[in-house]
């Protein structure tokens, strides 16, 4: 692995993301603001292309449930889910008390 700075990248909504060939490695590159990352990958580092795969696809699933997670919370907030209390009063008629919580 050769590496010319050790730093730390967040890809974002924003982030432009290419790939390209060259004679001898397959490239992927992320651009944002003028800046670019590239990973760059050659037959033998297929094992570790893969590794990467399957790291990105774990960090994928691990943000689709957190996202979910959110998204519920949000719902949750927005509707919220009513308290039903049934009672029957002297008669014998049944009437229901709705208790909305926020």
């Amino acid at each position: 692995m050769k590496i010319s700075h050790s730093l730390m990248v967040h890809i974002s909504a924003n982030t432009y993301i290419t790939s390209y060939n060259n004679s001898e490695s397959q490239s992927c590159s992320f651009i944002e603001d003028g800046e670019t990352i590239t990973l760059s990958f050659g037959t033998d580092s297929l094992q570790k292309l893969n590794e990467t795969i399957q790291n990105l696809q774990q960090i994928y699933q691990s943000l689709c449930l957190k996202r979910q997670q959110q998204i519920s919370k949000e719902l949750d907030l927005i509707n919220p889910k009513p308290s039903f209390i049934s009672t029957q009063n002297g008669n014998g008629k049944n009437y229901a008390e709705v208790d909305i919580q926020f």
